[in-house]
């Protein structure tokens, strides 16, 4: 069952220009709009925003926007990582009798014991795409992974999903999987003498002795 996060949305007006006020004010600017629905403008304060929100990304979400409630999911994010700041978000009002496609978090359980063995973890998908009712999304799908070796994988057919949610994945495909680590060689530079090369010594007109030719080769040598 979807555990929806209650969330204050302040109105405000349309436009780029009164987007970039409310930013300036701390808040996140928002779009609320769906099905058979007019879209509304609002802001929504920005420490509120990444613990409410940002932090429950795939949640459903009970927007209190116009003394009304409004059942709702998130369909874009627009971040600045460099600032760390969320600049836009879109919601989509959702029917809580109609089905709509949703995404899930997969939350990986355990350390494979392939780890230990000299394995690494390649994780294929971090998110599902599911379709079911708007109540019936998952907080996220739990994927225990302590018991794979090198070499093992899980699929798709192997999750736990809840009767009333369809996976929009094929069935043979890899969640996650186990692998050898491959080691990177390390890169070996050979320098070759060309032939007929001199030393800077033969060039300024000094033979070299042959005893000092053989101390430097003894000096690589140790």
């Amino acid at each position: 069952m979807a555990k929806q996060i209650n969330v204050d949305v302040q109105a405000r007006k349309p436009g780029k220009k009164h987007a970039k006020i409310t930013r300036e004010h701390n808040l996140v600017p928002v779009v609320i709009y769906g099905k058979d629905k007019d879209s509304e403008f609002g802001s929504i304060e920005d420490l509120s925003f990444k613990k409410n929100v940002l932090a429950h990304e795939h949640a459903l979400f009970s927007l209190n926007f116009k003394g009304k409630t409004v059942s709702a999911v998130v369909r874009n994010l627009d971040i600045d990582y460099i600032n760390n700041r969320v600049i836009h978000a879109d919601f989509y009002a959702v029917n809580m009798n109609q089905k709509i496609d949703a995404t899930v978090a997969i939350k990986f359980i355990g350390e494979p014991i392939g780890i230990a063995e000299g394995g690494v973890m390649n994780r294929v998908l971090e998110e599902l795409q599911v379709f079911c009712l708007p109540a019936n999304i998952p907080n996220d799908i739990e994927v225990d992974v302590s018991h794979l070796n090198i070499d093992d994988r899980i699929l798709i057919s192997d999750l736990k999903i809840p009767a009333d949610v369809e996976v929009l994945h094929e069935a043979d495909q890899t969640v996650v999987a186990i692998a050898v680590k491959v080691e990177e060689p390390e890169e070996v530079i050979e320098v070759v003498a060309a032939e007929g090369a001199v030393s800077g010594a033969e060039v300024a007109g000094d033979k070299v002795p042959a005893d000092a030719s053989k101390d430097k080769k003894d000096d690589k040598a140790s």
